[in-house]
């Protein structure tokens, strides 16, 4: 297996989409060495950097044998997710489906090309669906200098937030986070004026310590 673009921010989504165009049909897909190479990039990349860490598998399905259990394995203790999508009348439905499951994703049967846009779009809305998460949690105060929580040494429990990731700017305060260290509350100059977010809500859904604090 190799890279055609290596994980990154895509800020160039013209030059990526004409390196990945760039592919070629040869041969069959080597499944293992594909998902085995994309588990190792995903891995190490911390949560405040990508909430969530999500492979899709574009194939056929045929493909040399692999130890799917171990590497599946690896893949849900890093947080790693993993939908499939089969090609074509062949496709060995079964496989997809089982490595899908084992993945915590979905399996999708494509017998025609075209839809494969649609297909995408249900991953990105599936993706978008689980950035929200409503697990109890005790927020973390970072000592930033911020001087919105300059009198404030400690702030109640909330039910659920939405998950983000912090910004590479060093220009913003982020003196708030969550259990893995996503980001609660940050603030930042922007031009004349100030701007905030913060990721849970205002209501006695996921902040109801907060509405009695």
């Amino acid at each position: 297996a190799k890279l055609i673009v290596d994980v990154q921010i895509n800020s160039d989504p013209i030059g990526v989409a004409k390196l990945v165009r760039s592919i070629q049909p040869d041969g069959g897909t080597e499944i293992f060495g594909g998902l085995d190479l994309a588990y190792r990039k995903l891995a190490p990349i911390a949560a405040e950097e990508a909430a969530i860490k999500h492979i899709i598998l574009l194939t056929d399905g045929k493909s040399r044998p692999g130890n799917y259990i171990k590497l599946l394995g690896h893949m849900n203790k890093a947080g790693i997710s993993l939908s499939t999508i089969g090609i074509g009348d062949g496709h060995d439905g079964a496989e997809l489906r089982r490595l899908a499951q084992m993945g915590s994703g979905t399996y999708h049967p494509v017998q025609d090309p075209n839809s494969l846009p649609q297909v995408f779009i249900k991953e990105a809305k599936m993706i978008r669906k689980n950035l929200i998460r409503e697990v109890p949690f005790e927020p973390t105060l970072i000592s930033t200098g911020s001087p919105i929580l300059a009198n404030i040494r400690s702030v109640p429990m909330l039910k659920g937030l939405v998950l983000t990731g912090a910004k590479p700017d060093s220009r913003i305060f982020m003196p708030i986070v969550g259990s893995e260290g996503e980001p609660v509350f940050a603030h930042w100059q922007a031009g004349l004026g100030r701007a905030a977010a913060f990721t849970s809500d205002a209501t006695n859904r996921w902040a109801a310590h907060w509405l009695r604090w």
